[in-house]
């Protein structure tokens, strides 16, 4: 199976290779893709058969916030690497953790709350490291991410528990649609300048 982007999508192929019973195969590939919201193609070749499918890029984190149980308060760690006067997170210490759950039988929800309490921790353990270096306490939290209502709500209750005062979007929105209005600001002022 290999993934690569294309046009914000992300496509998939998967190859089922040697003896294949095609009874109820494709209906079965097409269901499953409906529930996932999927659109691509199965086909049967000399080597077995094939299918390629297309998400588009945010689904996996809209679907993995869907499946959260909101009461979950577990957290899985994340590791805060210092470099070059950047803080950066291990998306990788997330990923293992969750999966190791998820191989132990931990329900999906379950884990899937764990990641989110994860993602929060590990920004607000950053927050706290630049704030004892800086005595800054105020955090703006923007980006696609916090689109992210359960991530979004998690983090900004963790940095009022920490001191900060947070600034979120209220009238732009925090993904693309706000930076396409501050594209549109500029080129505006460029005009005028």
């Amino acid at each position: 199976m290999d993934t690569h982007q294309v046009d914000g999508r992300v496509r998939v192929r998967a190859r089922v290779e040697g003896v294949v019973q095609g009874v109820g195969f494709r209906p079965f590939v097409y269901a499953l893709a409906g529930e996932y919201a999927l659109a691509g193609l199965v086909g049967n070749d000399v080597h077995g058969v094939f299918s390629r499918s297309r998400a588009w890029r945010g689904q996996a984190a809209i679907e993995l916030e869907q499946h959260t149980d909101p009461t979950e308060r577990g957290t899985y760690p994340a590791g805060i690497a210092e470099r070059d006067g950047l803080f950066l997170l291990s998306g990788t210490d997330l990923i293992n953790a969750t999966a190791a759950d998820l191989l132990a039988g931990v329900p999906v929800p379950i884990a899937a709350g764990r990641f989110h309490n994860g993602v929060a921790d590990a920004i607000v353990r950053t927050c706290d490291r630049i704030a004892a270096a800086t005595d800054v306490r105020t955090v703006a939290l923007s980006g696609g991410v916090f689109q992210n209502l359960l991530l979004s709500g998690r983090t900004v209750d963790l940095l009022t528990a920490h001191g900060f005062h947070v600034l979120t979007h209220m009238a732009v929105p925090c993904n693309d649609g706000g930076i396409s209005l501050g594209q549109v600001a500029v080129a505006a002022a460029a005009d005028y300048g």
